[in-house]
């Protein structure tokens, strides 16, 4: 008989030494393979299991119930619609569970054009801007025909009014105005003698043409008004004459002219002349409106 084989260890010898191995492993000691079905709920712990545990994507919601999808999905937002019921497919429930977030992908949408909005800000300033310029340019418009009025040009009539600003002159003429062919002249008569009386004070105005067959309506009349008609046929407006020293004041709403060519060139007249008033003797005022 052989002497290792004599002093082999007892089988209770071996039990024993295993025993103490195991002890001496504690938790660290675990059968490399379960039973199917031996862990349950009863075998885990609180909080045993943890997001770290479990492998992306194999928790879905197929796998939860519908109260616990319920719960996670909250209430819906407003404008979605209820919840899922349970006769939906998992794949249905899948895309219901994005559903709470379906009126914020309506502004995602609407997110992309975001960075066009400052340019439409910016355009609603330029619109405003091309309004303020053409407010402008109608403000020199404007000026520039009060301008033009005020020089006023010869030509056809423009279907404004014209003040004619008050003024004196003493013994003479000054011209008011010229619209076209027509001329107004402000005369200042004093001491003169008029239609045979000696020492007799006039304020009148008298119009003059350029165009041959033309004609006015005003204190005369002259159904063909020519260039070098007598100037004493030629009043549009005036005062009475009287001895000198008298003041006369004549205010005539009586007054048009129509050229040869056919125009109506003066519309309408409001026009005054007066003689020795406002105790200014030997002086002569006039003004008023002329309508082109």
């Amino acid at each position: 008989m052989s002497r290792l084989w004599k002093y082999r260890p007892s089988p209770a010898m071996v039990v024993a030494t295993l025993a103490l191995f195991v002890a001496m492993g504690g938790t660290g000691y675990a059968v490399s393979k379960l039973p199917k079905g031996s862990v349950g709920p009863a075998q885990l712990r609180k909080n045993a299991v943890r997001s770290t545990h479990i492998k992306p994507g194999s928790i879905t919601t197929a796998k939860l119930s519908q109260g616990t999808i319920s719960a996670l999905r909250g209430p819906a937002p407003a404008g979605v619609a209820g919840p899922v019921t349970s006769s939906a497919t998992p794949d249905r429930i899948a895309y219901a569970d994005k559903a709470g977030y379906a009126d914020k992908a309506g502004f995602a949408d609407k997110a992309g054009y975001a960075d066009k909005a400052g340019y439409a800000d910016k355009a609603g300033s330029a619109d405003k801007a091309t309004s303020l310029d053409a407010a402008a340019a109608a403000s020199i418009a404007a000026q520039a025909a009060q301008a033009a009025l005020a020089a006023l040009p010869t030509g056809a009539p423009t279907g404004a009014i014209r003040w004619v600003e008050p003024f004196e002159i003493g013994e003479g003429t000054k011209e008011m105005l010229k619209v076209g062919p027509f001329t107004l002249t402000a005369r200042c008569r004093v001491a003169e003698t008029i239609e045979g009386e000696a020492n007799s004070d006039q304020a009148d105005i008298i119009i003059s043409t350029t165009q041959s067959k033309s004609a006015f309506d005003g204190d005369d009349l002259l159904g063909s008004l020519d260039p070098g008609d007598d100037i004493e046929t030629r009043q549009f407006v005036n005062t009475e004459h009287r001895p000198t020293g008298s003041p006369r004041f004549e205010a005539s709403s009586d007054g048009l002219a129509i050229g040869g060519d056919g125009k109506v060139y003066i519309r309408g007249s409001y026009l005054f002349a007066g003689i020795n008033i406002n105790g200014d003797a030997g002086r002569c005022k006039f003004g008023g409106y002329i309508f082109l």
